[in-house]
C-alpha cells in the first residue's frame, strides 16, 4: 500500500471513530503511577486496568510496596483471571525493580532530567517494561510524540487492513508507523479514539499469545528467583524498603 494512501486510510479511520466514542480524558498522574496503569491496561482495557489499579493500591501504604511484595499475592491482589496476571506482575515487578536499582528510591526523577528523547531512551530501557506502557507515559505525561500500541491494538489494526503485509507486526515498529501518519500535537486524541476502539473490541487470543514473551525473571512456586547481586536484591540487607523498622512502620500504617 503507497504510504500516501496508508497515512489517508489512517486518519480517515480515526475520524470515524471521532463520531463513534467519545472518550474521557485520562486522569492527571505522575509519570510512575501512569506507567503502573498502563502496565495494567496493556492489553486489557482502560476499565480492567482503573479497577485492578484500584485493587493494588487498597492493600499498600506506597508504591513502594509493589516492588517488594510476592509476587503470588499480587496475582492474588488481581485475580488469577485477570489477563496474563502472571506474565504481567513479574514485568511490573521488574521494571520497579530496575527504577530502584538507577534511582535508589522507587521515583522516576530520571525521567525529567533530560529531553523527551532521553525520557523515552530511560523508559525502553527499562526491562520488561511493554513499548505500550512506555509510549503511554511519554505522551500522557510528558506530552510527547508517542503512541500506546499493544498486541491487540495491532491484531484489530490488521484486521481492519490499516497494517501492510509487509510491514513489521511487533508494537514498538507498528507504534513508529502510525506516528509517520500522525502529527505530534494529535496523538493523545488519536490514542484515546484507538483505545476506546480497542476496549470495546474483545482481545483477540492471538493477541495474548503474542504478549506472553518471556521476561528476565521467572515465577518458582510464587517467589521469583533475583538476578541480581546479594546486597541489591529485593528484600535483601541493603535494601532499605526492607529493614524491619520499615516493615514495622507499614505494618501499623495499614491498620490505622
Amino acid at each position: 500500500m503507497p504510504k500516501a494512501t496508508a497515512d489517508e486510510n489512517l486518519l480517515a479511520f480515526i475520524e470515524r471513530l471521532r463520531g463513534q466514542f467519545d472518550p474521557e480524558p485520562l486522569p492527571d498522574r505522575d509519570p510512575l503511577l501512569q506507567l503502573i496503569w498502563a502496565m495494567l491496561a496493556w492489553n486489557t482495557s482502560r476499565a480492567e486496568a482503573d479497577d485492578a489499579l484500584g485493587r493494588l493500591m487498597s492493600h499498600i501504604v506506597d508504591v513502594n510496596e509493589l516492588r517488594v511484595t510476592l509476587d503470588h499475592e499480587l496475582i492474588d491482589w488481581l485475580g488469577e483471571d485477570f489477563p496474563l496476571a502472571v506474565q504481567r506482575v513479574m514485568r511490573l515487578r521488574e521494571v520497579l525493580t530496575t527504577i530502584y536499582l538507577r534511582e535508589y528510591l522507587t521515583e522516576m526523577t530520571g525521567l525529567t532530567k533530560g529531553g523527551k528523547k532521553e525520557a523515552r531512551q530511560y523508559l525502553d530501557t527499562l526491562p520488561g517494561l511493554p513499548p505500550y506502557a512506555a509510549a503511554s507515559v511519554m505522551v500522557v505525561t510528558q506530552g510527547a510524540h508517542a503512541l500506546p500500541v499493544d498486541e491487540k491494538l495491532v491484531v484489530l489494526l490488521r484486521d481492519e487492513g490499516l497494517l501492510g503485509g509487509d510491514d513489521p507486526q511487533d508494537p514498538g515498529s507498528v507504534e513508529a508507523t502510525l506516528l509517520r501518519s500522525i502529527k505530534a500535537g494529535n496523538t493523545l486524541d488519536a490514542h484515546l479514539l484507538l483505545q476506546a476502539w480497542a476496549d470495546a473490541a474483545p482481545t483477540p487470543p492471538q493477541a495474548l499469545l503474542a504478549a506472553e514473551a518471556p521476561t528476565t525473571v521467572s515465577l518458582d512456586d510464587g517467589v521469583p528467583p533475583p538476578a541480581l547481586p546479594i546486597s541489591a536484591r529485593v528484600g535483601g540487607d541493603d535494601d532499605p524498603a526492607n529493614s524491619p523498622k520499615t516493615r514495622r512502620t507499614s505494618r501499623i500504617a495499614r491498620k490505622k
